[in-house]
């Protein structure tokens, strides 16, 4: 069963760490730009005769 009304909106802020939307993108935008790099290059398979 999916929350409503008042509970909807209880669960989203628990979700957002009781941040406001704003707030919540500013905090994962600083910890994006802090985050160590990400290698996403997918690696080729050796190839092998």
């Amino acid at each position: 069963m999916l929350p409503s009304g008042q509970a909807a909106a209880e669960a989203i802020q628990k979700r957002l760490g009781y941040l406001s939307p704003i707030e919540f993108e500013e905090k994962h935008y600083a910890d994006q730009a802090t985050a160590e790099p990400v290698n996403l290059k997918r690696r080729q398979p050796a190839l092998t005769c």
